[in-house]
């Protein structure tokens, strides 16, 4: 049996012009030292400010000004460890800086735990004179922000004890990540006469085959792994949900969902809306599905048949340059400054190209405040969608570009909701510039399956996950164990109803719950349907007003990038041009699917 060359190599063989430049963070370990030591000793006398809140606007500003400029050192001390550690997750002396990092962030926050409890003991009216006055007006927003927990802020005593106890509160989310990408071991595929390591990056493009054997097989021999592990990931899973059930009843909410939607100020009902919106819809899916089968030319409609190319021997190869080139044309309709500023970032260094061992699967953008925004990636040559990935995380990477050019520290963060609309923009506009550049009828075929399986992925699916949190959720608040049998019951019953009677499941189908990062971010996957359903009416409109000279609807997207938290989510989105509070946004792009679909058969 030949051994495939393609081997995934160890970390320290890695190209330097393949990785992230985070020299550009701390240059050496010494100065890091000197940052850790300049928080450290912050921390330790930070109590000095306790009982002086209230002195006045200008001493409340002061202390503020402290916080901040420390706070900003300990996200950039954060922000290093972090993306040390993902690189290699076998890597001790990353993981020990990590670990170092998080007891330091934890003293930080508990030995500020006085703050919020006594902002918020604060007399209204002297309260109310502060934030009206010159000195406080850059901190309004946070102030703001800070005031709104008062029904869910505890004693001063009780806050330090929860600021205490919050690296444990990450155990199980810790626990998974190390096991799910450093110690699971899913082996080698024997693909065309070569076996190829089997990993989450390479699940990802067999599951994309053409050939239905590599398909079921990768599928089988991966899920054969997480049988193996399934109780102790179904252990690590409840115990997450313990963990936000704790939270929840600590800060006074009636549920997780109503604590995790409250940060972002999003009312329940959108939530509720855009299940029942997708729910309408399942019927189109089902149908989809229906046509997949038929082109396949299959008697069953399985798992491992879900991104399947209904359109035959049609490859196109991208090599990281080639997908840099992509991007820049793709994204003329924002403009030359935006264009230029993320090419030139392309090109120097702000991503983490390809997989080594050890390393975190899939993608993500990452940094601080004083940071360039990296760009974790997976990227594969032979596969499209590695350049969607990147047109994604390049999404967020400008989002926070532009946030933290324009807004002051406090409040520059955006929220997860709207996070989701700038990734998914980018990944609308490119296959606009795709299809409207390709004249052959197969590749537009092509390109179209993939866009309705993205959709898919991202809308439906997403979907089906948030309703299987909100499930499971329920029943353990409602007092039910959240056992495997539980979680595999509740999970199947979803894969049937989202994928159709038709569709045929697997013993192991029920197990891909298990192997979800996002479910230990509690109530954060609807946020990839919103943010979809937003971008496809966004990018609708910038294409549209762009056509006609009118660049209205590009600029109002421009400068809801530039917002920051500076308004609610619900709010910045107004300022592009939609209101998430309308089932319309969800429904119409719903709608946009359903066309794509009739299109696609009408030309394959």
């Amino acid at each position: 049996m030949e051994k495939n060359k393609d081997i995934v190599i160890e970390r320290k063989d890695v190209k330097i012009e393949d990785t992230w430049d985070l020299t550009l963070l701390y240059k050496n370990d010494d100065e890091f030292e000197k940052d850790f030591k300049t928080v450290e000793d912050f921390s330790n006398s930070v109590s000095k400010y306790k009982g002086k809140l209230k002195t006045s606007a200008k001493e409340l500003r002061n202390i503020l000004d402290s916080i901040m400029n420390t706070s900003i050192i300990l996200e950039k001390l954060g922000s290093y460890s972090f993306l040390k550690q993902t690189e290699d997750l076998t890597n001790n002396d990353s993981n020990v800086k990590m670990a170092r990092f998080s007891k330091l962030a934890s003293e930080f926050s508990a030995n500020l735990s006085f703050f919020d409890p006594e902002l918020m003991s604060i007399e209204d009216n002297i309260i109310n004179d502060f934030l009206k006055s010159e000195e406080l007006k850059d901190y309004k927003i946070y102030l703001n922000n800070i005031l709104k927990y008062k029904p869910h802020t505890l004693s001063e005593k009780e806050e330090r004890i929860l600021a205490l106890q919050s690296e444990l509160a990450s155990t199980a989310s810790n626990v998974f990540d190390t096991l799910n990408d450093a110690d699971l071991d899913f082996g080698e595929l024997e693909v065309n006469g070569k076996m190829i390591p089997l990993t989450h990056a390479t699940f990802s493009s067999f599951q994309e085959s053409e050939d239905r054997e590599i398909r079921k097989n990768s599928y089988i021999q991966f899920y054969k792994e997480y049988d193996k592990h399934k109780n102790t990931l179904a252990e690590l899973y409840a115990s997450q949900i313990k963990q936000d059930i704790f939270n929840a009843k600590i800060r006074n909410f009636n549920t997780v969902r109503e604590q995790e939607l409250f940060a972002d100020d999003i009312p329940v009902s959108v939530y509720d809306s855009l299940i029942k919106s997708v729910h309408n819809m399942l019927p189109a899916v089902h149908s989809y599905y229906d046509y997949c089968q038929k082109k396949l030319s299959i008697n069953d409609f399985r798992q491992y048949d879900k991104y399947a190319p209904v359109v035959k021997d049609v490859k196109i190869k991208n090599t990281f340059n080639e997908a840099i080139e992509l991007l820049g044309n793709a994204f003329a309709p924002l403009g030359e400054e935006y264009v230029s500023t993320l090419l030139n970032g392309l090109n120097n260094r702000w991503v983490d190209k390809y997989e080594n061992k050890g390393k975190s699967s899939g993608a993500f953008s990452a940094g601080c405040y004083t940071s360039e925004p990296y760009i974790l990636m997976n990227f594969r040559d032979e596969s499209i969608e590695s350049v969607f990935t990147l047109a994604h995380e390049a999404g967020h990477s400008m989002h926070s570009y532009y946030s933290r050019k324009n807004n002051p520290y406090q409040h520059h963060d955006y929220s997860i909701f709207e996070a989701e609309v700038a990734s998914t923009f980018n990944e609308k506009l490119l296959f606009d510039y795709l299809m409207k550049k390709e004249e052959k009828k197969d590749v537009r075929a092509f390109l179209l399956n993939k866009d309705i399986n993205g959709f898919v992925a991202t809308v439906f699916r997403q979907t089906m996950f948030a309703e299987f949190e909100h499930i499971i959720h329920k029943e353990a608040e409602e007092g039910n164990p959240t056992t495997l049998e539980l979680i595999r019951k509740v999970y199947k019953d979803l894969l049937v109803k989202y994928f159709g009677k038709n569709a045929v499941l697997e013993e192991v189908s029920d197990l891909e719950c298990l192997r979800i990062p996002h479910f230990y971010r509690s109530f954060y996957v609807y946020k990839y349907a919103t943010g979809m359903s937003a971008a496809v009416a966004l990018s609708n409109g910038v294409l549209k007003g762009n056509s006609k000279n009118d660049f209205t609807n590009r600029d109002n997207y421009l400068k809801f990038l530039k917002s920051g938290g500076s308004r609610t989510p619900i709010e910045n989105l107004k300022v592009a041009g939609v209101d998430m509070t309308k089932p319309e946004v969800v429904e119409n792009a719903l709608n946009s699917f359903e066309k794509e679909v009739e299109e696609l058969k009408s030309i394959n």
